[in-house]
């Protein structure tokens, strides 16, 4: 969100397009050793979560300069022979800034969202599998830091 707002602050202080305003904001991100977040997916190439919200959002005639940006960054990336798709956290991110919500609420909005996410899944094992199941620990391997080492 913060990135977006950038970039629209580049836009009118240099009277740029958003395409011209796009690539500044991303060099001035690899400038400063950052990444523009809400990009790239593991899985999708083209998040079908995102593609829904934009449909929505231009239903709802919604679909502001903050979109508009992130199709600029979006189309920055393919042109550069790198494409990296809005992701679904990019679409709500440049959403919650057409009606000027505040970014630092904005992270109650991102965890609503997986809320819905975890109670479908919880009704999905709560429906299929066994209750109080025995599952086998040696199935997972956890690589991240032990408790002692984290901070």
């Amino acid at each position: 969100m913060l990135a977006l707002k950038r970039g629209l602050e580049l836009k009118a202080e240099q009277d740029l397009p958003l395409e011209l305003a796009a690539a500044a904001l991303l060099e001035e991100l690899k400038r400063d050793g950052k990444r523009m977040p809400g990009y790239g997916h593991r899985v999708h190439t083209d998040d079908p979560r995102t593609a829904r919200l934009r449909t929505l959002a231009r239903e709802a005639g919604v679909y502001g300069e903050h979109l508009l940006l992130a199709d600029a960054i979006e189309n920055h990336f393919v042109a550069k022979g790198k494409p990296l798709p809005l992701n679904v956290d990019g679409a709500m991110g440049a959403l919650l800034c057409e009606p000027n919500i505040e970014p630092a609420i904005s992270n109650g909005f991102f965890i609503l969202a997986r809320v819905a996410g975890l109670i479908a899944h919880f009704n999905e094992e709560r429906s299929r599998e066994r209750p109080m199941r025995r599952i086998d620990q040696g199935a997972a391997e956890y690589d991240g830091p032990s408790a002692r080492e984290l901070p």
